[in-house]
């Protein structure tokens, strides 16, 4: 019985995480705050993606506790795990030695 209460449990668990919401959210420079465009946007493990436009937006489905990987030539790659609908992101300048 609590073997099956188990399965139950984590059975629901996975449902909940596995819903998708629509994602929104601006991308900018971590050093003057200006948006970035064609931020390369992908939910890591799946070829799912998108870019940024003009003014730095961007818009995914995702679900809860995904991670989204923002890259930018110039741009240190950043992971960022899914919490909410609205995810505003900073990318900090690739410095070269």
């Amino acid at each position: 019985m609590k073997r099956l209460l188990f399965l139950v449990a984590i059975s629901v668990i996975g449902i909940s995480f596995a819903r998708a919401q629509e994602i929104k959210g601006r991308v900018t420079d971590s050093r003057d705050g200006s948006p970035l465009s064609n931020v390369n946007i992908t939910i890591k493990g799946t070829n799912k993606g998108t870019t940024t436009n003009a003014e730095g937006r961007y818009t995914i489905s995702a679900s809860t506790g995904a991670i989204l990987l923002f890259s930018s030539i110039g741009f240190s790659e950043k992971e960022v795990t899914v919490t909410g609908s609205d995810m505003n992101v900073s990318l900090e300048f690739a410095q070269r030695d």
